[in-house]
This record gives C-alpha cells, sequence and structure tokens, in this order.
C-alpha cells in the first residue's frame, strides 16, 4: 500500500482550503487561521494513504460545515423554519462525520502494517498489503494416472412368482348337475282358472231372477216409488 505522497497531501489541502465554510468574520486573517486550523486536524488524523486522506478530508469538511449550520441557527434565532432546517442539516453532517471515522478505523485495524510505516517516517515507497492468508495448496501429482476401477454392480435377484390359486369346489359346477334327475316326476300343469259363471248357481225353474231390464233400474235407482212388474217385464228382464 503506497503511504502518502507529499504531492496528494498538498492536494487534499487545497480542496479543504476551497470547500471550508467563511468565518463569521470574513477577513484574510480570519481565513487563514480557519485554514490553519483544517490542515492541523488533518495532521492529527495522520492518514496512512491517500484512501484514509480521503476519509479524513471527509471528515475534517463534514465537522467545519455542522459548526457552521448550527452557527447560522443561532444567527436566525428569530424564524423558526430556518432554525430547524439548520440544525437537520448539522445533524445529517455529523453523522457523515461519524460514519467516515468508523470506516477509517476499520481500515487502519484491517492494515496495520501501513500505519505503523506512515508513523515512522512517511515513506514514499509502495508499500504492499498484506495478502490474505491462504492454506498450503497440494503440489499436481506427475506421472501416469491410475486408471479408475470399474464399480462391480450387483447381481439381479429373481422377481418373485406369486403362488396360483386353487379355485373352490363349488365354483364351477357342471351343466348336467343343474338338469333334473331322469326318473322325477313331471311337473303337473297349472289348473286354469275358473270362469265366474260356472260357481254361479243354475236358475231352477220357479225362481224369479232380479229384473235388469233398463227402464225398471232407472225406476228403481231414480225413487219412482213403488214399480209394478207386469209378465211383459218380467218376460223382457228373463
Amino acid at each position: 500500500m503506497p503511504t502518502l505522497s507529499d504531492t496528494a497531501r498538498r492536494e487534499y489541502h487545497a480542496e479543504i482550503a476551497d470547500a471550508l465554510p467563511p468565518p463569521a468574520c470574513d477577513t484574510p486573517a480570519a481565513r487563514q487561521a480557519r485554514l490553519q486550523t483544517a490542515v492541523e486536524t488533518f495532521a492529527a488524523l495522520d492518514p496512512a494513504d491517500a484512501f484514509q486522506a480521503r476519509l479524513v478530508v471527509q471528515i475534517v469538511l463534514c465537522g467545519a460545515h455542522a459548526a457552521d449550520s448550527l452557527r447560522l441557527a443561532r444567527l436566525h434565532a428569530d424564524d423558526a423554519a430556518k432554525v430547524t432546517r439548520c440544525r437537520a442539516q448539522a445533524s445529517s453532517l455529523m453523522r457523515e462525520f461519524k460514519a467516515a471515522k468508523r470506516i477509517l478505523d476499520q481500515d487502519r485495524k484491517a492494515h496495520p502494517a501501513a500505519t505503523a510505516a506512515a508513523a515512522e517516517g512517511g515513506r514514499t515507497q509502495p508499500l504492499p498489503r498484506p495478502a490474505p492468508q491462504s492454506g498450503p495448496q497440494p503440489a499436481p501429482q506427475s506421472g501416469p494416472q491410475p486408471a479408475p476401477q470399474p464399480r462391480p454392480q450387483p447381481a439381479p435377484q429373481p422377481r418373485p412368482q406369486p403362488a396360483p390359486q386353487s379355485r373352490p369346489q363349488h365354483a364351477a359346477q357342471p351343466a348336467a348337475a343343474l338338469a333334473p334327475p331322469a326318473d322325477a316326476a313331471p311337473c303337473p300343469a297349472p289348473a286354469a282358472a275358473p270362469r265366474l259363471h260356472a260357481s254361479l248357481p243354475k236358475q231352477r225353474r220357479g225362481d224369479v231372477a232380479f229384473p235388469t231390464a233398463p227402464a225398471v233400474v232407472d225406476a228403481l235407482l231414480n225413487g219412482a216409488g213403488s214399480v209394478r212388474w207386469t209378465a211383459d217385464a218380467l218376460r223382457t228382464a228373463a
């Protein structure tokens, strides 16, 4: 890691001088005093290389502008809106100040050799950063490599066959068993249904049949009173 050269140091000093806020009493003497204070702050942080010097410049400028924002908030004490904006800007600058300081401390812990070399006398020759530690790498083997041995294949196992299942004896019956025996008596034929008129008793001579003539039935149903059965009506009904 190269140390901070005189050229880089002068460049950063000029950058600080251009970016510093003006003093309250803007005179050449006040400007020179402010620049001298910023340069001494830069030297107190003692950057070891250009990267650390960039962080130191950010720290110096953020601190100076934060202080100037607080001064403006005091000057505009009668304007609440301006006071609020100035204080918010000061708080934001202080957060940037702390973040840059934290990064600078982390870089110094990661590269302590470069920080020690810069503290000894500020050598201008490049000093390499320590390489990350790594384990020993195995040397490549020379000579013919042995051929890979084939992996033995397991012998195929025979697949077990299911045992044949026997059918029950009653499942299959021959057609002859279903036929009736030869010596069996034939089934009697169903008797014919008796006729309705066969069950009725026959009319004997001398009995009087019930008249079924339409005129007589109609007179009986309509309640026409007593009906005289004549010989003609009876003969007609018979």
